[in-house]
């Protein structure tokens, strides 16, 4: 439940984001996506977490992070580090689960009501935390798809789960010529 004097704080752990969109089709406008939550309470941030890789050939990444920092979203940006003798090195090896955690559990003491946008379980603890700080939880991804993109723990554990298909019409991507639309979910990590 959303109250209009709610102080939010918005998370979104973008890899776990990404591929949850992903598994259900959906491509995320994050102008409306940023709507949608400021109008459910007093927005106080928008974060926006992920793992990049600092090379020419991952330059991809870098406009659209750059778009969500200047339209609302504080970005924590992670650097990734290549698997070495591996032949998958395009992806960069990173995570932004313990910046993610920490947090989450700090926030908690700066809002009434976070919104985590993960289905990770390694947050289980930290959303504990965050209840017993008196701030209340919102989980938002998705059980549809093929995979499941969330732990049972972690759904059961929050005051609230916002599955994204009950949300698609809100913060679904209108087609659009290239570049006048803001970006799709991005990948990360």
């Amino acid at each position: 439940m959303f109250y209009k004097s709610d102080r939010l704080i918005v998370m979104i752990d973008g890899a776990n984001f990404f591929h949850a969109c992903r598994s259900i089709g959906l491509h995320v406008d994050f102008r409306k996506l940023h709507s949608e939550f400021a109008s459910r309470g007093k927005l106080r941030q928008m974060c926006y977490y992920t793992a990049v890789q600092e090379t020419e050939e991952h330059d991809t990444l870098r406009p659209i992070l750059d778009w969500l920092a200047y339209n609302g979203y504080q970005v924590m940006r992670k650097p990734g580090r290549s698997a070495e003798g591996r032949e998958e090195t395009s992806r960069p090896r990173a995570s932004t689960d313990v910046e993610f955690a920490v947090d989450l559990v700090r926030n908690s003491a700066l809002c009434d009501h976070l919104v985590l946008m993960t289905g990770n379980r390694e947050m289980v603890y930290p959303i504990r935390v965050a209840q017993r700080n008196g701030c209340r939880v919102t989980v938002v991804s998705t059980i549809a798809g093929e995979i499941p993109s969330i732990s049972d723990e972690l759904r059961r554990l929050a005051d609230c789960f916002i599955d994204l298909e009950s949300i698609r019409g809100l913060i679904a991507r209108n087609e659009a010529p290239p570049g006048k639309s803001p970006p799709l979910a991005v990948a990360a990590g």
